[in-house]
């Protein structure tokens, strides 16, 4: 127990010190490639105060038939969301985060080119890391970063999305795993 206390002793003011650095706000604008690569776009504005970001976002994609709960349809969804981040060690780094959104989508049976939608709301818990491409400056971080993140998603009223002589099934969960490329002002 001595041991565990000395060990705290030392390591403890380090870390209360880490966290008293100020941080200063500033904008952010991020995007998901994934996205543009799958026939969507992703924009994000992101005010960050503190170890607080706010992000405000609207997304649209074509989905993989592998990533989607019932097979033989092509799958639009398009949404907007809106995230709380906590940065857990300043402005590079790891963070975690809650987040609601609204989606829209649009399923089409391949084999008869039937068209339905449905709507779903949702909300969700993310953790993800921040790495930026330029060395700090002016005593901060800005510029170019990259943003690996994982999100887990519960939709809590999610659309029946009905065809002629079968049913769309939307996932509750949703796991999301992606990339984001942003630029912190």
């Amino acid at each position: 127990m001595k041991r565990i206390t000395f060990m705290l002793m030392l390591i403890l003011p380090g870390f209360l010190n880490a966290q008293d650095k100020p941080l200063k706000s500033s904008w952010e604008i991020e995007v998901d490639p994934i996205a543009y690569i799958l026939n969507g776009y992703s924009v994000h504005g992101i005010y960050q105060t503190g170890r607080m970001r706010f992000d405000a976002g609207v997304y649209g994609v074509e989905v993989p038939e592998s990533f989607q709960s019932s097979k033989g349809f092509k799958l639009k969804n398009q949404g907007l969301g809106v995230k709380v981040n906590y940065l857990l060690q300043g402005i590079q780094g790891f963070y975690a985060g809650i987040g609601l959104g609204y989606s829209k989508l649009e399923a089409t049976r391949r084999e008869s080119g039937e068209k339905a939608e449905g709507n779903s709301i949702g909300a969700g818990v993310d953790i993800g890391y921040r790495l930026f491409l330029a060395k700090e400056k002016e005593g901060t971080r800005k510029g170019l970063y990259l943003t690996p993140w994982l999100g887990i998603n519960y939709n809590f009223y999610p659309d029946k999305i009905k065809f002629t002589d079968r049913e769309y099934k939307q996932k509750p969960f949703e796991l999301f795993p992606t990339v984001h490329l942003g630029y912190r002002f």
